[in-house]
């Protein structure tokens, strides 16, 4: 009995966690007119999260609202259209309030009128609140 409830716990967690992944890319979207939804990101982060690029040339730390800012000038100023994001593979460990999600995904997109794409990974790290499983940090690495 004590088994079945555990799974079922942990079900609820990994769709709360799938969720929270699946509104994080979809925040992104402007394809077919659609306006870009970064304010809605705030809800999936904790207040104090923290958001890593990681390139060959350096590493980025911001807070979610500096992650926010450029990407939504970005996504309505016309320059980048067509945009989309979204997650091709992934695992996630549980272990009680802690998770974490490999994730990686792929992205389409014009910039300035020419095609423009992409793939990369994402690694999240979740943990339960009262109010829900929210994102405490957030890294990723785009392919060169």
């Amino acid at each position: 009995m004590e088994q079945s409830q555990q799974t079922s716990t942990e079900q609820a967690a990994q769709s709360a966690i799938d969720r929270n992944v699946e509104s994080f890319f979809a925040a992104f979207c402007n394809t077919a007119g659609r306006t870009p939804q970064l304010d809605e990101l705030r809800e999936l982060f904790l207040a104090d999260a923290i958001i890593v690029k990681r390139s060959r040339e350096s590493v980025d730390v911001m807070s979610v609202d500096a992650f926010i800012q450029p990407r939504q000038e970005l996504l309505r100023s016309g320059a980048l259209t067509e945009f989309s994001e979204w997650e091709q593979d992934s695992q996630t460990i549980i272990m009680d309030g802690l998770a974490c999600r490999w994730s990686t995904y792929r992205k389409s997109a014009f910039m300035d009128g020419a095609p423009y794409g992409g793939a990369g990974r994402k690694i999240f790290s979740f943990v339960r609140t009262t109010d829900g499983w929210k994102i405490a940090s957030a890294i990723w690495e785009d392919d060169d």
